[in-house]
């Protein structure tokens, strides 16, 4: 195998590496979540936990977006610019173009759908 043919390898197994991190860091929020829902099924939560759930769906939405960020440049040629970057990072992420949209779909709604989220 050439140098320039292991280079494009490398790289997914790297980035491949990063997404699992990515993944395994997102499960530990949903499992965060899960138990702040459970500890909440049958009061409301108080103004200050109520802060702290905000705080761990901010900290999933971030995690996704990571998730983006870390796959754009690879597959997308890079990460929007503008003013709206953030949006459009998001809806380029589950917009059908090929397969590769297809299995990045598949995986956004996978890990949405465990967080009890959906994908429109």
């Amino acid at each position: 195998m050439t140098a320039g043919a292991a280079e494009p390898r490398e790289r997914f197994v790297r980035l491949a590496a990063a997404v699992r991190q990515r993944r395994k860091q997102l499960t530990q929020i949903v499992d965060e979540a899960r138990a702040a829902l459970a500890d909440f099924a049958d009061r409301e939560p108080p103004l200050l936990e109520l802060r702290g759930i905000g705080a761990i769906l901010h900290d999933f939405y971030t995690g996704i977006e990571h998730v983006f960020e870390t796959i754009a440049p690879e597959l997308n040629g890079g990460l929007p610019a503008g003013e709206a970057w953030h949006r459009e990072l998001l809806t380029s992420m589950t917009r059908p173009r090929g397969r590769s949209r297809s299995a990045r779909r598949w995986w956004v709604t996978r890990v949405l759908a465990r967080a009890g989220a959906t994908v429109q």
